[in-house]
């Protein structure tokens, strides 16, 4: 929701709009008070707007290129399974072929997964069993240095693969490769978002026999039928199946990659 706010300088009021998380602080003002009020509310949210409150973006997160991460799912559904224990690779192992074979350094610390960048590409990939359909993945990623993407996950979908480009062809684009031989930014998935380096981003990725959904940041950005589609992954990518997680040129921090089994209502949903 768009939570209005004033400003009072030098006599004159200035009325802008913040965009605020739901319930986040704002200050309604349905007539213009005086002066004195204005002024004590501009100076309010200046003192609080470098604090991490939960449910309100800082006034200058964007300046800063940071932003309170948006709470996950997994956190609060035990149904949700931890693929990354914020310790270490438990469950995972390095992508040493084709265009990883001069990876960039892989470790844990700070409770984050952290892939530098290779040249051109760093890869990790999960070596336990993983569902084909009907399932949920989330995690948390940014970009610490580079400018390609820096989160491709690639997944199944039945018996075929495709890999999330999130930040790829120069930093911009997102979408899924391959479908029907055309990589993301040439097929009907492609998007375009401007990222910031050092921010965490939300990346929420569904798959059904009839729809895989992907949402940035809460905000549901592709939605493709797989149905009829020829899906396959580039050959750098075909390492990283059944699931891996991958970036180009690029380092990048992950964290909280969790798994969850859709269920029946859920599936039934997908098909409408």
């Amino acid at each position: 929701m768009w939570g209005p706010y004033a400003v009072f300088f030098g006599g004159k009021i200035l009325a802008r709009n913040i965009r605020e998380r739901s319930g986040g602080i704002g200050i309604r003002r349905k007539s213009c008070p005086h002066p004195r009020y204005l002024a004590l509310a501009a100076l309010l949210l200046w003192w609080i707007a470098p604090l991490e409150l939960p449910g309100f973006v800082g006034l200058n997160h964007q300046a800063r290129g940071q932003t309170a991460s948006l709470p996950s799912e997994g956190m609060r559904d035990p149904s949700w399974e931890d693929l990354f224990n914020g310790r270490d690779l438990t469950g995972w192992e390095i992508v040493e072929k084709y265009e990883y074979s001069e990876h960039g350094r892989v470790f844990v610390g700070d409770g984050c997964l952290h892939l530098e960048a290779g040249k051109p590409g760093t890869a990790i990939r999960w070596k336990k069993q993983f569902p084909t359909t009907n399932y949920e993945l989330i995690l948390e990623a940014k970009k610490t240095a580079g400018s390609d993407f820096f989160c491709g996950l690639t997944f199944p979908v039945k018996d075929q693969f495709l890999t999330l480009i999130v930040g790829g062809w120069g930093g911009s684009v997102v979408g899924l490769s391959l479908i029907d031989g055309e990589p993301a930014a040439e097929n009907e998935t492609c998007r375009w978002i401007s990222f910031q380096p050092d921010r965490w981003y939300h990346i929420r990725l569904r798959v059904t026999e009839s729809c895989i959904a992907v949402w940035l940041d809460n905000e549901q950005i592709i939605h493709f039928d797989p149905r009829g589609r020829r899906l396959s992954l580039r050959w750098e990518s075909e390492p990283c199946a059944p699931f891996g997680v991958a970036t180009w040129k690029t380092s990048a921090t992950y964290r909280f990659i969790r798994l969850r089994l859709l269920n029946s209502e859920e599936i039934s949903a997908c098909r409408q």
